[in-house]
């Protein structure tokens, strides 16, 4: 397991196969699938697959992926915030998902923030983009208040919803 970075509340790191069971709870919980639908992660064997060919992959891969955000004092994960690569462009997606019990506390800026401190100065990453579904406000205004610009509207393949792309 990589410690990524932290800060004063948070530590980021490397997802493992122990994380399973937390990336279950996390991809059921209504406020994920509104604005991400439903996934096929229901079982804990399904979140090691994820896992395993997802964050896991990415980091031999990549050198990033997606990482588990946990407070600091206790160990307790809260959410996920790191990047994937789109199968259509070149440059990473940030991508970050909360459990709702820690929505309004900061903490999503604050794991953003570093994580894209992070990809510029320690993996040279020079462009980053955001895809989040036109209702989501919250995500809206997190990637703004991250320096993200509204590129332009897309569709994606699997849904009906018009999804906005950013790009930092």
């Amino acid at each position: 397991m990589k410690q990524i970075v932290e800060t004063n509340r948070l530590n980021i790191r490397e997802l493992r196969y122990s994380d399973a069971t937390f990336i279950v709870k996390l991809f059921n919980n209504i406020s994920y699938k509104k604005y991400n639908g439903n996934n096929d992660v229901i079982s804990i064997l399904d979140g090691e697959n994820y896992l395993y060919n997802g964050p896991i992959k990415s980091y031999n891969e990549n050198k990033y992926g997606i990482w588990l955000v946990e407070l600091k004092n206790n160990k307790t994960p809260i959410g996920i915030c790191g990047f994937e690569m789109s199968n259509k462009s070149k440059n990473p997606h940030i991508k970050f998902a909360y459990l709702p019990q820690f929505h309004k506390n900061g903490f999503a800026f604050e794991a953003a923030s570093e994580v894209l401190i992070y990809a510029k100065e320690k993996l040279n990453i020079k462009s980053i983009f955001a895809n989040t579904v036109s209702g989501n406000i919250p995500a809206i205004k997190l990637l703004e208040k991250l320096g993200f610009e509204y590129k332009k509207n897309i569709m994606m393949p699997f849904g009906q919803e018009d999804y906005f792309q950013f790009i930092k």
